[in-house]
């Protein structure tokens, strides 16, 4: 008796949840087909940007020499072995 009591309760939320489905789907499509759309966009802005730029070619070739200073700070280092340490060789003179 509850099946036929339930029957239309059952088939109004099978069609709520195919309509939910459907919408669905039809969104994912135009927000793929939008990113597609942005994606070639923006490789056109990019090629006309570098059109004829030469990647071989230092930024500034011709001017003067751009300085960079960094600090580096060491962590840690692997093991330190005495017997395996090299000294350079320091010459005094006097």
């Amino acid at each position: 008796m509850w099946i036929k009591e339930g029957a239309p309760s059952l088939l109004i939320c099978l069609l709520a949840l195919t309509t939910l489905w459907k919408t669905r789907s039809v969104n994912a499509d135009a927000t793929s087909d939008a990113f597609k759309t942005n994606i070639t966009l923006f490789t056109r802005i990019l090629d006309r940007l570098l059109d004829g730029y030469d990647n071989r070619l230092r930024p500034g070739l011709g001017d003067r020499v751009t300085e960079v200073k960094t600090n580096i700070y060491v962590t840690s280092f692997g093991p330190v072995s005495d017997t395996d340490m090299v000294s350079p060789d320091v010459v005094h003179s006097d």
